[in-house]
């Protein structure tokens, strides 16, 4: 009889509407910080969970003094990763916005030359393996994997391996 005393004395605990609203209320705050941290880090909170989404994955061949542009069309700030392999020689990589991305066309013509902006994190001259990341702001870039011109008479290509990631 005791025993049965015991259990009988003892209250069972019920989840009340309170504690309910509570964990409720804290789980949902956990999320929102989490949502914040992915925010403000570049991350979406998509890529957060699904992991990073590929903008381009290709092998190129470029000779000297050529270039291949990567158009990026970005609907909000992201955090973006680039990776350059390049064999035999190097190439250099350049991301500019929209805007720059004209001036950078005609500062690669020959006899004009002239002068553009580039985003430095995420640009790298006469490299055979790149890796680089950053966030971009909202709006339109371009990654530029270029081989540089280096002899007068005979070019030598290279082949490029790029890979742009976003998160």
């Amino acid at each position: 009889m005791t025993d049965a005393a015991a259990t009988a004395a003892k209250p069972k605990r019920k989840l009340s509407i309170a504690r309910i609203v509570i964990w409720g209320s804290l789980a949902f705050l956990v999320g929102l910080y989490l949502a914040n941290r992915f925010a403000q880090s570049g991350k979406s909170v998509s890529s957060a969970i699904t992991g990073p989404t590929a903008l381009a994955d290709e092998r190129v061949q470029l000779k000297e003094g050529q270039w291949k542009g990567y158009g990026l069309v970005l609907p909000a700030a992201r955090k973006i990763e680039i990776h350059v392999t390049a064999s035999p020689k190097s190439v250099d990589v350049v991301t500019v916005a929209k805007k720059d991305y004209d001036q950078f066309t005609e500062a690669h013509q020959p006899l004009f030359g002239g002068r553009f902006q580039y985003v430095p994190s995420l640009s790298s001259q006469r490299v055979t393996k790149y890796d680089g990341g950053g966030i971009l702001t909202q709006g339109e870039w371009y990654v530029v994997v270029m081989r540089p011109q280096e002899s007068l008479l005979f070019g030598d290509d290279t082949n490029a391996q790029v890979r742009i990631l976003g998160y």
